[in-house]
């Protein structure tokens, strides 16, 4: 009995041992940029899914809600053929990835990263074009990632939360800064959880409060998000007051029957108005918002921060 007792003691040790090596886990110790001031890159965004261009032929999913970042081996093959250094190295890497599975990986993959800046000129029509600036050349060095399972790859959360993510909305563009830039406010407190399940994976899953039809809510940050500004349960379609539209979402997860809230009245942080919400049920978080849905003027998301902040002023008529 006492040596029944003693491997069960045993186990339990181990075990615990384990858990903790795993949740102490962390990802891109080691990055840093060539020009390390000021605006360090600018990714001009493509369509839904949120999509960036890092540089001509090297585009990534801007996915917070994606515990890594996942880089394919294709894109790994071209970076290569570039002459940017791409190592392999040892990690353990747990956690959700752009598709919503989760994944389990020794093995990663330290990468320097090209980047650049753009220039943005919005015509008499409101129509914005970029062009990027060949001597604007910035590298981000020992970029980690774990191999994608697809061709899709990925900036996640490991990778977004050591920067001030800048979304500059009429030039469709997003930034990286280590500094808040000029001309923001706080306007919006976020917070994070680390649960006993979610501290084994690789990311932290970060969280704000918003008032929808009179009624408070938590959403996960999520900017995989398709096309809702906001995801509520089916369930709470109940309190919408205004004419809801039947439709079908689509997600990298699958298709879902939803209703949607087209002029739903929100209050998040210090500002109200009108936006879309989208009531459905997945696999996924079940309140959920995408903050470059949702918010349509310039912000920034300071993850080290906790706050997602607003310009005190913003026209977005470009004319």
């Amino acid at each position: 009995m006492k040596k029944v007792v003693l491997v069960v003691v045993l186990l339990i040790m181990l075990c615990g041992a384990l858990y903790a090596f795993v949740c102490l886990q962390t990802s891109q110790d080691y990055i840093y940029a060539d020009r390390a001031d000021g605006r360090i890159c600018d990714m001009p965004v493509g369509n839904t899914p949120l999509f960036v261009t890092v540089m001509p032929g090297l585009q990534f999913k801007l996915d917070t809600g994606s515990d890594m970042s996942l880089l394919s081996a294709k894109d790994m093959a071209l970076l290569d053929s570039l002459g940017y250094s791409v190592r392999e190295v040892f990690g353990i890497s747990t956690g959700r990835n752009g598709l919503g599975k989760i994944m389990f990986e020794t093995k990663r993959y330290r990468v320097d990263l090209p980047t650049y800046r753009y220039d943005t000129v919005t015509d008499s029509l409101g129509i914005v074009t970029s062009s990027q600036v060949p001597s604007s050349l910035n590298v981000l060095h020992n970029v980690d990632f774990v191999l994608a399972p697809d061709d899709m790859s990925v900036l996640g959360i490991d990778f977004l939360e050591k920067f001030k993510v800048e979304y500059r909305f009429m030039a469709s563009m997003i930034s990286l800064y280590l500094d808040v830039p000029d001309g923001y406010e706080q306007s919006i407190p976020m917070f994070y959880t680390r649960t006993p399940i979610n501290a084994l994976w690789l990311g932290k899953r970060y969280y704000l409060s918003a008032n929808v039809m009179n009624r408070n809510y938590k959403f996960f940050i999520d900017s995989g998000i398709q096309r809702a500004d906001f995801k509520l349960p089916f369930s709470e379609r109940i309190y919408s007051k205004n004419k809801l539209y039947s439709d079908t979402v689509v997600s990298f997860s699958g298709r879902f029957p939803a209703f949607i809230d087209n002029a739903s009245w929100v209050t998040i942080g210090n500002r109200s108005g009108r936006r879309r919400v989208y009531y459905y049920d997945n696999d996924e978080e079940i309140f959920a918002l995408n903050p470059f849905n949702a918010i349509n003027q310039d912000l920034v998301i300071d993850f080290s921060g906790l706050s997602i902040m607003l310009r005190p002023y913003y026209n977005v008529d470009p004319k």
